[in-house]
């Protein structure tokens, strides 16, 4: 309606102002002293508009309420299908309305609350913040406990750590003599050893590690004798033994030696320290996602007004159809009252 005053060049603001004024203008001059009463009168006949639909709904279940008690049926009425189907129309109408407004009421719900997919992501986030808080907790628990095992038996475990050292660097020594005094005149084994030596003041694990492999190679290429690539393979695993067993003892800082003694410590950690930050980012989000999830009033009170005026004129229409058909239902009885008594009276 705007668009078309807008288009007229009306304005809608002045045309409501004006339409007032000659409202109460032709009130007081046709009412003159009954312009209060007037104005009621108006507001109540279109407050019916409203009222009048829930009075027949009404009155549609007290229909029902007085066959459910009756107990005879007049069998002798000419109308009686007619009858049965208005008050089936009246169960349809009564039905079909309640399914409408239970509809109503269930989109403008859903349409209230927020997108199903954002509240289903928020429901999965909470639920993975929670989970995620107990791996914490029991994170926490188990680093403290190697905190406090490390705390009260330092000392003791370093003390234990190198002495274990020790004897696997005995251990590795003896067997190395042995096979010094047994293969000494042994070509292969003065070119492994004599390799060996010329590494011996090597301590980063880098360097160890490509001596190992390049004696590896060796070995494989050019030691046919099974057994005794087998000894020779004996004799580099003690001195990579004695190698690291040394480094332990005299180059190894307290944390590396906590992290051998403790080895699930620092995965412990590190696992710790992650969870930490993904619930970090995880809360962040969880507050973003909220921020989105906003209820929407607006189309809460707009889906269930328009819910209610439709309710309100599908009683109107329908309601009329029904007592259009009951008048007829009544002016067939009225009309055959009427000839029975006239010939009565003949």
């Amino acid at each position: 309606m705007f668009d078309i005053l807008r288009f007229a060049d009306v304005s809608p603001i002045w045309l409501l102002v004006i339409a007032i004024v000659l409202l109460v203008l032709f009130t007081f001059i046709f009412t003159k002293g009954k312009a209060g009463k007037t104005f009621f009168g108006m507001l109540k006949v279109l407050g019916f508009i409203f009222s009048s639909p829930f009075i027949y709904y009404k009155k549609c279940f007290i229909n029902l309420g007085d066959v459910g008690e009756r107990r005879s049926e007049d069998i002798e009425n000419n109308q009686y299908l007619l009858n049965k189907l208005l008050l089936v129309l009246e169960v349809f109408l009564i039905l079909l309305s309640v399914m409408y407004l239970s509809h109503g009421v269930i989109v403008s719900w859903n349409g209230f609350l927020p997108p199903e997919y954002l509240r289903n992501y928020i429901s999965q986030t909470e639920k993975y913040i929670d989970n995620t808080k107990t791996q914490i907790d029991s994170l926490q628990n188990l680093t403290k406990k190697y905190d406090n095992t490390w705390a009260q038996q330092k000392d003791k475990l370093i003390s234990d750590y190198k002495n274990q050292q020790q004897i696997n660097m005995k251990n590795a020594s003896d067997n190395n003599a042995q096979i010094e005094r047994q293969y000494a005149t042994t070509p292969l084994f003065i070119t492994l050893r004599n390799y060996l030596m010329q590494n011996i003041n090597i301590t980063d694990t880098y360097t160890l590690n490509q001596i190992n492999q390049n004696s590896t190679n060796w070995l494989n290429s050019n030691v046919y004798d099974p057994n005794l690539r087998s000894t020779l393979f004996n004799y580099l695993s003690n001195w990579r033994i004695i190698k690291e067993a040394n480094n332990a003892i005299n180059n190894v800082s307290e944390s590396e030696i906590r992290s051998r003694v403790q080895p699930d410590y620092e995965g412990l950690s590190s696992q710790l320290t992650s969870l930490s930050m993904d619930i970090q980012n995880s809360t962040q989000n969880l507050i973003s996602l909220r921020q989105q999830a906003k209820y929407d009033f607006a189309f809460f009170a707009e889906n269930l007004g328009i819910t209610l005026l439709t309710f309100l004129f599908y009683i109107w229409v329908i309601g009329l159809v029904i007592e259009l058909m009951f008048l007829g239902v009544d002016l067939a009885s009225n009309v055959k009252r009427i000839r029975t008594n006239s010939e009565n009276k003949k």
